[in-house]
């Protein structure tokens, strides 16, 4: 008879109520391999820590058997006959555990307890209500083997086994007495070895992939049996008996194996495979009730299928499994299957996986099936070795209930050891999960075809435009032809490039100058719509280049510059088609000219370069000149036909001209407000990929020029010295406007009427015809009045003091403004701050567009340039004079010593030797510290002279906002009882009981007492520490994830796109440049129709990505078509088209209009109607009288 051991759940409720005489005692939740160990160590730090499942045995019965090897190896073979000879002594257990899952009672805050993120780990979390607990049972088979103590060798199935000790005794079937023991924690168990030289094909309760799997038993120690086996009752089939023998299959990592069991009698066996079948009968209610206690609160839908997304982040603090580090990787396992593996990261103790290591994968599955995973899913993490098997780091589990409530959250494990492994006390993994979108499922599913078929993403990061021809080609091609008239006068064409119009070939094909000249300024036949800002639009023609250098080898043969322009704005890069062999290139209509980007932030520049186009391989494509246009001062509803001059370089001097270029800008704003508040944001990090390095080296020189400052050099150290004394010629800026305030000197212009005698009247005209009022133009000395009244406030009122420093700035600003809008140059001017005012409180400008004809106030403009450049130069002779004159003095001085004589005199040995300059180790430090210097001095001064119009308008608004708040501050009542208290508090003679009663009663701290203190504050020291490294180590997991997706979706090599303008020299159009209100043609409904439906356009994503795990592009739509309404913009239909009345209202609008017809129809139902019945029965009262008399 098996030995049948029965706990009673009411007297046993939990471990400690095992009886000792018990071999099956179930080792505590913190035993290696129990589901404990998956749980987030993390967050026993700071909140409480996940919901415990302790186990209690309830029952067990035990055989003692012999059992043959099994009839089939790990890989399916059958063994020879010859080698089941060998009867080998075993234990046979049928186990029944219960099970207690302990679940908040509202399954929000639990979900919350389970998945919070570490960014706020900030105290406890309560429950609202009190635990649920749910019980169900589990039942196994297990086997065990029989060992011997040794000391020369430690069994495999008990190395490193930890956590906890105690022992137990009883009897068994042949009287013998075992002790079960576990190690002491941090110490190992008890060695063993077994005493059959033969061994099962693989262990269940053995190896580095079942300890977590295992449940909540991991394996044990005795001093004569151990555990081998533990499977569950649905892994066991009884397949036949014959009298005391048993055949049974298991089965594992879904490998079957048969196995013969002889018990010792006939009863024994038929008692064995009674309990089997009992028990699986009893199995189909325990899989409801632990299925129920899975889901807890969670209600699932009927049929309902998961798709849950599941980012391995990052590893950090793991163990040293190498030499000096590790190489891991992770290994994810569900069900004892393996369905995901990382690759491996090389020689880090702090790994971050990315979409280039294969951290992304996805479960999809069945809910139920998710949920009947009891064990959740395995994360192993190993060190990569190139022989020899892996070496297992640790592992942890994330249970089915935190993969279908995750949301994304950023979730921290610490890592346990595998049964038999090492424990290495360290390492933490950081996972998050969230239920799949339709964009993920599409993501995953082309990630993993790339994967296996090593494609690259086709997402297209940059447009090439067509043409480029060779040397060979440009010389033996012509550019130009004769063609004669009837006259018999020649005329000069020239041939069409990249091609001719393909809907005119032959017209189009060799054209005139005069021709080219009126077909450039033609609306564009086709545009190309980048970008992902949905504030407005830019729309960017490039018209021509003007002047270029010839960049090519063999220009008296034909061969000259390929010009190209590359334009970078914020997230998109484009290029125009290539024109060959031509120094003033001239962009048609139909060639690819036309842009429209997308804008995201109010302060971003438009990149424009010129290259000559370059077909070899090796050599990059050179840069010829380029250009940043600011979009801060445009306006709406305007055209803009500038022209530039293009430099090489914006951020040294000594630069020069490399010709000219010609575009054609226009901007659309959809919602003036928007923009203006999203100035108070600070500008993201925007980067271009490219998939390409000749690419990359085009946009790189686009946006920073030729010149990189990163670098270290002498000549850049020079330029920022240059730079920073460069400003000191503000002070003649200053001087002049300290003259203006003091000497109330007239700078506002105003127009006047003024009586004045006109020259014109006759002599014979009366007194009022002499004399008549004239309009005159008058200076008033604005800033001297605001000084004057400033002044005579804050001299009878000091309490002011803070309101006037705010004014001060404020006005500071405005004076700037002022100077730049009294400019005669046209494209000097900015927006003012009434208009930026108007567009905060009203939603828009009001200005209108801007007309500014060509070259307007040139001479005006040219003339004050000069006054300014003359008086500097004048004030730098003058300064240069003063140097002089010094530098004689100084020499005079010397020679005078000389006729003196020195008094001391040195008679030490003087030593030779090589003379080793000590600083210049210390020049590159020194050169990034002038470089960021000159960065924040740039943006001071952009923000000051109103290039950065929209930070201006802020600080001169929130200025004075702060100078009316002061204003009602009392700010001498708080200096009063300020000081009063503090002299009070701190003099009085009170501070001498303080000294009897406190100071003097103080004790010095003991040795003991100092160093608890140290440590405490060390302790603190090192949580600080700690706090920052974590939000490093996510801002640098972070930038590391979005490096790695955005080469996989656009390309390997990246460029930082600046937002704010960072240049040393700024660039403004030329005075041929002009400004004209822009007036589109009217359409029809269907012309218009299909404008906003994308007729001409191509739409190319951008590349800012947005959201976590799978980031995507934040894009606009590609039409511009509405929804509920005829068109988008009915101001431009034609007068007599169908819906040309039709207004524009938004969503609000109309929800307005139609709740204000509904208050008016209730108050006119509410005051009319007893009003009309009044009415009505006054009337009829008085025809009833009058008829009656």
């Amino acid at each position: 008879m098996g030995k049948n051991l029965t706990i009673n759940p009411s007297a046993a409720p939990s471990l400690d109520a095992i009886p000792e005489d018990s071999p099956f005692a179930t080792p505590r939740e913190t035993d290696v391999g129990s589901p404990a160990q998956g749980r987030r160590a993390g967050f026993a730090r700071s909140a409480d820590p996940p919901p415990q499942k302790p186990s209690t045995l309830k029952s067990a019965q035990l055989w003692d058997v012999v059992a043959p090897p099994p009839s089939n190896s790990r890989k399916g073979h059958l063994l020879p006959k010859s080698l089941q000879r060998f009867h080998r002594h075993r234990r046979i257990s049928i186990e029944v555990h219960r099970v207690i899952n302990t679940l908040g009672g509202d399954e929000e805050e639990d979900a919350g307890r389970l998945m919070k993120s570490v960014r706020n780990l900030t105290g406890k979390t309560k429950s609202k209500s009190s635990p649920k607990v749910e019980e169900f049972e589990e039942c196994f088979v297990r086997i065990l083997v029989p060992v011997k103590a040794t000391t020369k060798a430690t069994s495999t199935a008990t190395k490193g086994v930890t956590n906890g000790t105690f022992a137990v005794t009883g009897g068994i079937a042949n009287g013998t007495k075992s002790m079960f023991t576990l190690g002491k924690k941090g110490q190992p168990a008890s060695t063993a070895t077994q005493t059959d030289s033969e061994t099962d094909d693989f262990s269940i309760m053995g190896g580095d992939d079942f300890s977590i799997m295992g449940g909540s038993t991991s394996g044990f120690s005795t001093s004569e049996w151990i555990g081998k086996y533990k499977l569950p009752l649905k892994n066991v089939t009884v397949n036949a008996r014959v009298q005391e023998a048993c055949s049974i299959t298991t089965r594992y990592k879904n490998i079957d194996q048969t196995r013969e069991i002889i018990f010792n009698s006939e009863q024994e066996a038929v008692e064995f495979c009674t309990m089997i079948e009992d028990q699986k009968e009893l199995d189909v209610g325990r899989e409801s009730l632990r299925f129920k206690a899975s889901l807890g609160n969670i209600k699932l839908k009927k049929n309902e299928r998961v798709d849950i997304l599941v980012e391995i982040v990052s590893g950090f603090d793991l163990p040293t499994a190498d030499l000096l580090s590790s190489d891991p990787f992770v290994e994810v396992k569900m069900n004892g299957k393996n369905i995901h593996r990382t690759k491996h990261i090389s020689k880090t103790l702090n790994p971050v996986w990315s979409v280039k290591t294969n951290g992304l994968f996805m479960i999809s599955m069945q809910a139920k099936e998710l949920f009947q995973c009891y064990e959740g899913i395995v994360f192993i993490v190993k060190d990569y070795d190139k022989v020899g098997a892996s070496d297992p780091l640790g592992a942890c589990v994330v249970t089915a209930k935190e993969l279908y409530l995750g949301k994304g959250e950023r979730m921290e494990y610490m890592l346990k050891p595998l049964l038999g492994q090492k424990d290495y006390k360290k390492g933490m993994l950081t996972i998050r999960c969230r239920h799949a979108t339709e964009y993920d499922k599409r993501f995953m599913e082309q990630y993993i075809s790339e994967t296996k078929t090593h494609a690259r993403h086709n997402t297209e990061s940059i447009t090439n435009g067509m043409g480029g021809k060779s040397t060979l080609q440009s010389i033996v091609s012509s550019t130009t032809k004769f063609e004669h008239t009837a006259g018999g006068k020649p005329i000069k064409k020239y041939k069409t490039r990249p091609c001719p119009d393909p809907t005119r070939k032959e017209e189009t094909e060799w054209m005139t100058k005069n021709q080219i000249k009126d077909s450039v300024m033609k609306e564009s036949k086709k545009w190309l719509d980048v970008g992902s800002g949905k504030l407005g639009r830019v729309f960017v023609e490039v018209l021509g280049c003007d002047n270029l250098p010839n960049r090519d080898i063999g220009g008296f043969l034909g061969n000259k510059t390929d010009a190209f322009v590359s334009l970078v704005y914020e997230d998109a890069c484009v290029r125009t088609d290539v024109i060959d062999d031509c120094l003033s290139p001239r962009w048609l209509p139909w060639s690819q000219r036309s842009f429209i980007f997308h804008m995201m932030h109010s302060s971003s520049h438009l990149f424009l370069g010129v290259f000559d186009y370059d077909r070899s391989i090796v050599d990059d494509h050179d840069l010829i000149g380029r250009v940043s246009v600011d979009l801060t001062n445009m306006r709406p509803d305007t055209e803009y036909m500038l022209y530039y001059n293009i430099y090489d370089t914006a951020k040294i001097s000594n630069r020069k001209s490399e010709g000219t270029i010609s575009i054609r800008v226009r901007i659309e704003l959809e919602d003036e407000r928007k923009l203006l508040l999203r100035t108070l944001e600070p500008p993201p990090p925007i980067y271009v990929n490219v998939k390409k390095k000749k690419d990359f080296r085009v946009v790189r020189y686009t946006c920073t020029g030729s010149y990189d400052t990163n670098k270290y050099s002498m000549k850049t150290i020079n330029s920022h010295i240059e730079e920073l004394l460069s400003h000191l010629q503000a002070w003649y800026y200053v001087e002049d406007a300290l003259k203006n305030v003091l000497l109330w000197r007239g700078h506002f212009p105003v127009n006047m009427r003024i009586p004045g005698k006109d020259e014109n009247a006759p002599e014979h005209a009366g007194f009022f015809m002499k004399y008549t009022k004239q309009w005159k133009t008058i200076k008033l000395p604005i800033h001297s009045f605001n000084a004057f009244l400033v002044g005579i406030l804050l001299v009878e009122n000091p309490t002011l003091a803070p309101s006037v420093f705010c004014i001060w700035i404020a006005w500071l600003l405005v004076a700037v403004m002022g100077y730049r809008r009294n400019n005669p140059n046209p494209w000097f001017k900015c927006k003012s701050f009434g208009e930026f005012f108007q567009v905060l409180t009203l939603g828009t400008s009001g200005s209108g567009p801007a007309q500014i004809e060509a070259y307007e106030n040139e001479t005006e403009a040219a003339k004050f340039v000069k006054h300014w450049e003359d008086r500097i130069t004048k004030a730098e002779e003058d300064a240069a004079k003063q140097y002089e004159a010094k530098l004689q003095e100084q020499e005079e001085y010397e020679r005078e010593m000389e006729q003196i004589g020195e008094a001391d005199v040195d008679i030490t040995t003087k030593t030779g030797g090589v003379n080793i300059d000590p600083f210049k180790p210390l020049l590159y430090p020194i050169q990034q510290y002038l470089g960021i210097f000159c960065d924040w001095l740039r943006f001071v001064k952009n923000v000051i002279t109103w290039n950065e119009a929209y930070f201006s308008f802020w600080i001169v608004f929130g200025s004075l906002i702060l100078a009316v708040t002061f204003v009602f501050v009392p700010w001498n009542f708080l200096a009063c009882w300020i000081s009063r208290i503090l002299v009070w508090t701190i003099f009085g003679p009170w501070m001498k009981l303080v000294d009897i009663y406190y100071v003097k009663m103080l004790k010095p701290l003991s040795e003991e007492e100092q160093q608890e203190q140290q440590a405490e504050l060390k302790q603190i020291k090192k949580e600080a520490t700690e706090a920052a490294a974590k939000q490093a180590r996510i801002a640098r997991e972070e930038k590391t994830k979005l490096k790695y997706m955005k080469q996989h979706m656009f390309g390997k090599f990246i460029t930082k796109v600046p937002i704010l303008n960072l240049d040393r020299f700024n660039d403004f159009p030329l005075p041929q440049s002009k400004a004209t209100p822009y007036k589109p043609k009217a359409m029809s409904m269907s012309e218009l129709a299909m404008e906003e439906a994308g007729r001409n356009r191509k739409r190319v994503i951008g590349q800012h990505l947005v959201g976590e795990m799978i980031p995507r592009v934040e894009s606009t739509s590609a039409t511009e078509a509405p929804t509920g309404q005829p068109t988008a913009h009915p101001k431009l239909l034609d007068k007599e088209s169908t819906g040309a009345d039709v207004s524009k209202d938004s969503s609000v609008a109309a929800y307005a209009k139609i709740g204000s017809v509904v208050v008016a129809a209730g108050l006119v139902t509410w005051f009319g109607v007893p009003l009309i019945i009044s009415c009505s029965q006054w009337a009829m009262g008085g025809i009833f009288k009058y008829f009656t008399g």
